[in-house]
């Protein structure tokens, strides 16, 4: 007469080990199933052929649980989302700074900006100051586009500079659109570009003109656009999330 070994599926085993330890059958457990194929050789030693992991098979609501989430993950997202928050505040400072320069020098009144056509730059007195601020100068349109995401449409014109170097300057929706309207590949137009050094916005295009009217773009202070604290923001939001996955797997832990 031969006998079957009483090989026990993973589920009994999960039973097993819950009676053993005086637990309910629907308790929240993981269990780690491992599986060897071993022969017994003749001089009563044990060989083993082979092996099966079956890691982790849970057992009630257990099986249903998420992996716990990476405390790595979480402090990358977090350390991430601080890093964009401290850009977004430092370049909102610098920019504040730049728009008290902006409002003392004559040179960057929205108002002086003028089409200069294509005799060169222009650097309009300014108090008596030995360099402007800013400088107006030509620019040809290459390309004026639409950004659009799922809350806020953005006007771009995209120009190159009389030394070759390209601008993709993003137009305030409120002084901008008409201007935007009329511009087409090949025009040639003036920018105000904000010339101080050491700041966040020095090079940057700060208001556009053509023979029709003028537009400030949304990187200018008095724009409203206000991008360094849309940037601000979302850091804190990703910094917010990475903090709560950190504080979920560290409570996950101690479960």
């Amino acid at each position: 007469m031969s006998s079957q070994p009483n090989e026990k599926t993973p589920d009994a085993l999960v039973k097993e080990l819950l009676r053993r330890e005086g637990l309910p059958l629907d308790a929240h457990v993981k269990v780690n199933v491992v599986t060897r194929r071993a022969r017994v050789n003749r001089d009563g030693t044990t060989t083993i052929l082979s092996g099966f992991n079956a890691s982790p098979v849970g057992r009630g609501l257990a099986s249903l649980r998420p992996e716990r989430p990476s405390k790595l993950i979480a402090v990358i997202l977090s350390l991430l989302g601080f890093l964009q928050m401290v850009v977004g505040i430092s370049e909102g400072h610098s920019d504040g700074l730049a728009a008290s320069l902006m409002r003392r020098d004559e040179a960057c009144q929205i108002a002086r900006i003028a089409f200069v056509g294509a005799g060169g730059s222009s650097s309009p007195s300014s108090n008596g100051a030995a360099v402007p601020a800013c400088r107006i100068e030509p620019a040809i349109v290459i390309d004026p586009y639409v950004g659009s995401s799922r809350y806020s449409t953005t006007y771009h014109v995209v120009t190159v500079r009389p030394d070759g170097t390209r601008d993709d300057t993003p137009i305030a929706a409120r002084s901008g659109t008409q201007l935007w309207k009329r511009l087409h590949p090949t025009e040639l137009i003036s920018v105000q570009r904000f010339v101080a050094p050491g700041y966040h916005l020095s090079g940057k295009v700060l208001a556009l003109a053509d023979t029709g009217g003028t537009a400030m773009s949304r990187l200018h202070p008095d724009s409203g656009g206000l991008p360094n604290a849309a940037v601000a923001f979302l850091g804190g939001i990703l910094f917010a999330v990475g903090t709560a996955m950190f504080v979920s797997a560290r409570r996950a832990e101690g479960a």
